[in-house]
């Protein structure tokens, strides 16, 4: 492991190079400058020749590793290449464990090839390298997994070649870049957030129609979390009192259809009693009219809300609702437009139920001020 306490000139220079490259990578604020820069000095800290930086990409099956950032032959400027380079993690319901950067992405696992021709594990003959230089001779690898706090990879960084004496990446070599990983996780995860919102603000402007529009709301929101179901519900203020309108339901875990109102008996979810006090034993109502977002980690221990309606689908549909994420939808003017409802969150790698988190709790909020954009155009 590599020990900035030791008495060793070599270590401790490299340690100050990481704190150095921590710091100049985490006042960066554009993804694709990140990721080179990243690259860049990764490549300096192990004496590599080449390297690659991969992004992950969807989610269970779906995920992908795209190809963010490449350096090629010592040259320490990335490569601008034009094409989407993904790689898929999966392969007929199988993980292909045979490509060294999904071995890091789906095991969280590093990777260290000291002498690629002779090991029979992995699969290089389609190495990302070899697509923009045919002859390139790969004799050493190493792969590092990035993670967030939530042990969730986000991207795959991969060296090759260490021009050293040895030409082999050593331990220490592994566990810098592994401590490099951790270190920039934050500001990567942040980027790549800021990204892909965007993308999901033109995603939702581009849908043609407001039925379109109310699943791509729904849709983008489970992905984001791993949520298997979600209601959308829009604000009715024709009458006296105002309700929540039932727009439309997904839920995949017993491959229950997707619902809209149209097609359903949902009742309308009044804000006030019939005294005219707010409604604050449903949930959906209690976060229309406080405007806050509301986090229920078991809806069967919480006493806070009535969810004998929850417990009561529930039970005609052999399921079971544990955590709730609960999000109230706000306009330009602040005034509550609608509330999105989230069920049962999933762990990323386990697929066991869990409680959303407040990190998720932050996305979900930022993706509805996104729906509130879209739906007021």
């Amino acid at each position: 492991m590599l020990n900035p306490i030791q008495q060793d000139p070599v270590s401790i220079d490299r340690f100050h190079q990481l704190l150095e490259t921590t710091s100049q990578i985490c006042s960066i604020n554009n993804l694709k400058e990140l990721t080179d820069t990243l690259l860049v000095n990764a490549i300096k800290l192990v004496s590599a020749d080449a390297g690659s930086i991969h992004l992950v990409k969807g989610q269970d099956q779906e995920k992908q590793l795209q190809l963010q950032s490449l350096v090629h032959r010592g040259n320490l400027a990335p490569i601008d290449f034009r094409t989407n380079a993904s790689t898929n993690c999966w392969s007929h319901n199988q993980p292909k464990y045979e490509l060294t950067i999904v071995k890091s992405a789906l095991t969280r696992a590093s990777v260290n090839l000291t002498d690629v021709k002779k090991q029979e594990q992995f699969d290089l003959t389609n190495d990302c390298i070899l697509s923009f230089d045919p002859n390139y001779d790969i004799h050493s690898l190493l792969s590092i997994p990035i993670s967030t706090n939530t042990d969730e990879v986000i991207a795959v960084i991969q060296v090759l070649n260490q021009q050293g004496a040895h030409r082999t990446f050593s331990e220490d070599d592994r566990s810098l870049l592994e401590a490099l990983g951790n270190l920039v996780s934050i500001q990567l995860k942040s980027q790549m957030s800021s990204v892909e919102q965007h993308k999901i603000l033109v995603r939702l402007s581009a849908e043609p129609s407001l039925e379109k529009l109310f699943d791509r709301i729904l849709w983008e929101a489970q992905v984001i979390t791993g949520a298997e179901g979600g209601t959308l519900y829009l604000m009715n203020k024709e009458q006296e009192n105002h309700t929540l309108e039932f727009k439309v339901f997904h839920n995949y875990a017993r491959n229950f259809p997707s619902e809209r109102k149209k097609k359903t008996n949902h009742k309308p979810i009044p804000l006030q009693n019939e005294d005219g006090t707010p409604n604050t034993h449903n949930v959906a109502a209690y976060a229309a009219n406080s405007k806050q977002t509301v986090n229920v980690p078991d809806a069967y221990e919480e006493t806070n809300f009535d969810f004998s309606g929850t417990k009561a689908f529930d039970a005609l549909n052999n399921y079971k609702s544990h955590s709730l994420l609960t999000v109230p939808l706000l306009n330009h003017e602040n005034e509550v437009i609608g509330v999105l409802q989230l069920i049962n969150a999933r762990d990323i790698t386990t697929k066991e139920i869990e409680a959303f988190s407040k990190h998720q709790e932050e996305i979900v909020k930022a993706l509805a001020s996104y729906a509130s954009i879209a739906l007021n155009n």
